[in-house]
């Protein structure tokens, strides 16, 4: 929450110091953050962000469908409907019009 907040500096500094004040053993992270095991799971989950054509976050996929960017409850919940119904998929464009089929 605190690094979400735009609050802390996205740096190792800024982060080591959020980590701190909320009493967490930062030496201890920054043994885990260097583990050869995270940067294995990081480079997997990057590969198969470049897979399906994930560039950002957030980004959500609903049975068949990326939605990239911030979605609403109600987008979520129209994507489910879809994809448990089998309908197209709607996908929009820059500027917001859409087109069935993708």
């Amino acid at each position: 929450k605190a690094m979400m907040s735009g609050r802390v500096p996205i740096s190792e500094m800024g982060i080591m110091a959020a980590v701190k004040s909320l009493g967490i053993d930062a030496d201890k992270l920054k043994k885990d953050m260097d583990a050869p095991a995270v940067a294995a799971e990081l480079r997997q989950n990057n590969q198969l962000a470049a897979a399906l054509g994930v560039r950002g976050t957030p980004a959500f996929i609903v049975g068949k469908q990326l939605s990239p960017g911030a979605a609403t409850i109600a987008r979520l919940r129209q994507l489910v409907r879809q994809a448990r119904s089998g309908a197209p998929v709607i996908r929009l464009r820059e500027g917001g019009s859409s087109r069935p089929g993708g």
